[in-house]
């Protein structure tokens, strides 16, 4: 479809991704004192800090962090494998997303210009 860009909806979906695995990955730690292995997938061990976990958070965000008491605490990580994104598949939902809803609004708006310059309105 013309006009639509999968790549972009794809990379902002991705940066969301990222952005939520990060925050439940620290959130979780945090409460529970385990926490899951990245995203990635890539294996980093058997556990992580707190301070690893804040810096992931940090980079994600494109935040400034600071240096907390328990940086250094270790964290365990459970066994873990995060799901596949469906890329396909929410691509084609965002599609008849906006197909459906961008026309529709349009035309809700101009029928609501017409009616409102109608004649014997004032």
């Amino acid at each position: 479809m013309a006009g639509l860009d999968a790549g972009s909806g794809r990379r902002e979906r991705r940066r969301s991704r990222d952005q939520a695995a990060a925050f439940y990955r620290l959130y979780r730690a945090l409460e529970t004192g385990h926490t899951v292995p990245p995203l990635s997938g890539e294996y980093v061990g058997e556990a992580t800090t707190p301070g690893e976990l804040r810096e992931d958070w940090a980079d994600q965000t494109d935040t400034i962090r600071t240096p907390e008491p328990d940086d250094g605490e270790e964290i365990r990580l459970e066994g873990f494998d995060w799901p596949e994104e469906p890329e396909e598949s929410h691509d084609r939902a965002a599609v008849a997303s906006l197909v459906s809803q961008g026309p529709a609004k349009v035309r809700q708006h101009l029928d609501q210009a017409d009616a409102d310059e109608s004649p014997g309105k004032t």
